[in-house]
């Protein structure tokens, strides 16, 4: 039984969180498309791939399945999330298990302009979104939309590119900074988080709430797990009706009045995940007993209330040489 954890980046304690679940024998490798990626460190192996965008990527992910004989694969990066989607039946073919989403999922949670529409067709709270200046300057005229509101990218992640914007002029100029960018309501309340996992099935097997207490870097560092049955539900149903596979990470906002607005949908383990795991939810222990072909009941709410989550920063490191080994040369396998 190996394991890919594919684009690990900064995600290293998931290795750490999957390790007490494997045999004797059993490995976890780790892809980067650069060798100064320190959530390799924590894996058993680390392979260095092309970049995503180049045409060798699928050809290199499916020969290291076949050499490494790979069981599983779970992606850390959105891109790679989208990309390998889209190839799932290719990875299931090749004997790799996909625990990935699916692309009806992708579509609804990478195009931040689809989900706005999807998901308020589907009766859920969205903040209320365009596309173009136009739009927005109409949207504000006639007081659909009110500053500050924020600027982004409509396939953006890790809150890269993201803005508030408090004037019109502030507003075209934010608009400007990169292509594609989106115009969206600006909610003020409280930022939650759940942490959801489901089987190949698309049933939810897991659900964990939290409330976030510090962000940087567009990534959760401080968060708590809490007692929200109207957030739990909501996310439960939520997962359902996008059919996540997997892992799920969704961030909300509960406004002032209490209504809870979905922000944005992250097929994969987010950022706030940690408290899941140290609340005792252990989505690694799920995950491998569906990698193994084991039955796995729902467990929905099994978790410890009030648990905390702080991340710290911890130090790899080691002879430079070590770095260099590292490469997605099929000699080097």
């Amino acid at each position: 039984m190996n394991l890919l954890f594919s684009c690990i980046g900064r995600r290293g304690y998931m290795a750490d969180y999957f390790r007490p679940h494997l045999l004797p024998g059993e490995r976890i490798i780790g892809t980067s498309h650069s060798a100064w990626t320190v959530g390799l460190a924590a894996c058993d192996e680390a392979v260095i791939l092309p970049p995503i965008e180049s045409g060798e990527y699928l050809e290199t992910v499916l020969d290291l399945c076949g050499r490494r004989e790979i069981n599983a694969v779970l992606s850390f990066y959105d891109p790679d999330v989208a990309f390998l989607s889209s190839h799932r039946d290719s990875l299931a073919n090749a004997g790799c298990m996909p625990l990935l989403a699916t692309p009806r999922t992708v579509a609804i949670a990478y195009d931040k302009s689809a989900m706005h529409d999807r998901l308020r067709a589907m009766g859920y709270l969205v903040p209320y979104t365009v596309a173009t200046i136009e739009e927005a300057e109409a949207s504000i005229s006639e007081g659909l939309l009110r500053f500050p509101l924020v600027v982004k990218p409509r396939r953006g992640f890790g809150s890269l590119n993201t803005f508030v914007a408090n004037t019109v002029e502030q507003m075209r100029v934010f608009h400007g900074y990169a292509a594609d960018m989106l115009v969206q309501e600006f909610i003020v309340g409280e930022e939650l988080n759940s942490s959801i996992f489901s089987d190949m099935d698309a049933r939810v097997l897991s659900v964990v709430p939290c409330r976030k207490r510090l962000m940087a870097g567009g990534e959760t560092q401080h968060a708590e797990s809490i007692e929200h049955p109207g957030l739990l539900a909501l996310s439960h149903r939520l997962a359902e009706d996008i059919g996540s596979v997997g892992p799920l990470d969704v961030d909300f906002m509960e406004s002032r009045d209490g209504r809870l607005y979905v922000l944005d949908l992250n097929p994969r383990f987010g950022g706030a995940y940690p408290v899941a795991q140290v609340a005792g939810a252990d989505f690694p222990s799920l995950a491998m007993a569906i990698i193994r072909g084991n039955a796995v009941a729902p467990t929905v709410g099994a978790y410890r209330r009030g648990v905390y989550m702080m991340k710290a920063i911890a130090i790899a490191g080691g002879p430079l040489t070590s770095l260099d080994d590292r490469s997605y040369d099929d000699r080097r396998y």
